[in-house]
C-alpha cells in the first residue's frame, strides 16, 4: 500500500517536473531538474510515508500559490495597459493623491499633472502646461491640501471655481470632472488637525456647489470607499493600489 502511494505520489512529481519543461525551462535546466527528481524519488521510497505527503502538500501548495502570483502579475499588468490606453487623451490634476496614479504605474506619467502639496491656488500655476497639452478630458482632485491651506470652506469654493473657470478659458472644448474630496482615518490627524472627516465632509459640499454653479461634471468617487480603511496607506491620507483600479473603473463610467 505504501509503495502505492510513493508511486502517485511520484507521478505528480514528475508531472511537475514535466510541466515546468514545457512552460519555458531550456534542455540543460529541464535534463538537472529531471536528475533531480530521481534522486527525490529514490530517498522518497526511504522516509516516513506521512512525512512523504507533507512535503508533497507543501510543494502543490507552493506551486500553485506561485501560479496565482503569475496570474496576478499578469493580470495586473494588463489592467495598467488599458487604463492607459482608455486615459490617454485624459489629463489629471492634483496633489500627492492624484501623483499616486503615476508613481504605482496605474496610467502613464504624462498623463498626471501635479505637484505635491497642490491646492486649487497653486494649480493655476499648472495651466499654461495643460493648455499645450490640449486634452480631451481634465479630472481633477482637491481637497486634502485645502482643508489644511483654508480655514473656511467658501475661500476653497471661490478658488476652485476660479480654477475650473480658467481651464474653461483656455480649453473651451475639454469636458472637465471633479472628483470628490476624499475621506481620511482617524489617525490622519495626527499628521495635521485640520484632517479630520467633518472638515472633509463640509469641503466635499462646497466642491458639489462648484460643480452646480460652473455646469461640469461631478464624480462622487467617496461613496465606493467610504469606510474602507483597508484601501488607505498607513498614514491614513494616501492611498493603495486597489483604490486606484476602483477610481478609474468608475470613473470609465463618465468617461
Amino acid at each position: 500500500m505504501k509503495r502505492t502511494i510513493l508511486l502517485v505520489m511520484s507521478g505528480i512529481l514528475i508531472f511537475s517536473i514535466i510541466k515546468g519543461a514545457i512552460n519555458g525551462i531550456d534542455n540543460k535546466s529541464f535534463n538537472e531538474n529531471n536528475f533531480i527528481g530521481k534522486e527525490i524519488l529514490v530517498q522518497l521510497e526511504q522516509r516516513n510515508l506521512s512525512d512523504v505527503e507533507n512535503e508533497i502538500d507543501t510543494y502543490k501548495n507552493k506551486y500553485f500559490q506561485d501560479k496565482d502570483a503569475q496570474e496576478d502579475r499578469f493580470n495586473q499588468t494588463q489592467g495598467e495597459e488599458n487604463n492607459s490606453k482608455y486615459f490617454q487623451n485624459t489629463i489629471f490634476m492634483g496633489d500627492s493623491i492624484t501623483e499616486g496614479l503615476s508613481e504605482l504605474g496605474v496610467i502613464e506619467e504624462y498623463n498626471v499633472l501635479v505637484n505635491k502639496g497642490d491646492t486649487v491656488i497653486k494649480a493655476i500655476n499648472s495651466i499654461d502646461t495643460l493648455t499645450n497639452l490640449n486634452p480631451k478630458n481634465v479630472v481633477l482632485l482637491y481637497g486634502m491640501n485645502d482643508v489644511i491651506e483654508f480655514d473656511n470652506s467658501m475661500k476653497f469654493k471661490e478658488k476652485y471655481i476660479e480654477l475650473v473657470n480658467e481651464i474653461k478659458k483656455v480649453l473651451p472644448n475639454t469636458k472637465i470632472y471633479l472628483i470628490s474630496p476624499l475621506s481620511v482615518m482617524d489617525k490622519a490627524v495626527n499628521i495635521n488637525e485640520r484632517l479630520t472627516n467633518s472638515n472633509l465632509d463640509e469641503f466635499r459640499e462646497k466642491a458639489q456647489e462648484v460643480v452646480t454653479e460652473t455646469g461640469i461634471n461631478y464624480v462622487d468617487i467617496e461613496t465606493k470607499i467610504n469606510k474602507k480603511d483597508y484601501l488607505h496607506e498607513k498614514d491614513g491620507i494616501h492611498f493603495k493600489y486597489e483604490f486606484y483600479l476602483i477610481w478609474l473603473d468608475y470613473l470609465k463610467e463618465y468617461i
